[in-house]
């Protein structure tokens, strides 16, 4: 059923614009960086019960997590590892190199999630939403506060309900 769901959202995902991820991504940054914000104060609280990390390394983490979130850096990520070439469903032809490329989203990805580095989770879900695609993550069974707290932080601040 979970498969289903996720065939179903693709093209949702696979159309939805990479601006309003990023002003998403902002809204995110603002919330995190705080260490107000009640749903980082909650991570920051159980995480070193559940991990064994020390609130030392909880904090540097969410610091990562601010990073990881920058509009700026995803773009030169995207630009540098598609090599500036745009999300279509046509190929353009590049006269230079006498090549056409084109790159699409597939749709649903799955990532099995590591258990001792909470935050790659993040990482992985955010790199599906750039690129288009529905992402299904298997958290590690020993670590289920972090994720569920990230997720309902994307609810929460997601104004056209697609994350």
């Amino acid at each position: 059923r979970l498969c289903e769901k996720a065939n179903l959202q693709r093209h949702l995902y696979a159309n939805y614009p990479i601006d309003k991820l990023f002003s998403l991504f902002d809204r995110l940054i603002e919330k995190w960086k705080n260490p107000n914000y009640p749903i980082r104060q909650k991570v920051e609280t159980e995480l070193p019960v559940v991990t064994g990390f020390s609130p030392e390394m909880i904090r540097l983490a969410m610091d990562e997590l601010v990073w990881m979130l920058e509009p700026a850096r995803l773009e030169k990520k995207l630009k540098t590892e598609l090599r500036g070439i745009p999300r279509s469903s046509e190929l353009r032809y590049y006269e230079n190199e006498l090549t056409a490329y084109q790159w699409v989203p597939i749709g649903s990805v799955l990532h099995v999630c590591a258990g001792n580095v909470f935050i790659g989770a993040a990482g992985s879900l955010i790199e599906g939403l750039i690129t288009g695609n529905v992402t299904i993550l298997k958290m590690p069974s020993a670590e289920t506060v972090f994720m569920p707290q990230f997720i309902k932080s994307l609810q929460e601040n997601d104004e056209d309900g697609v994350v």
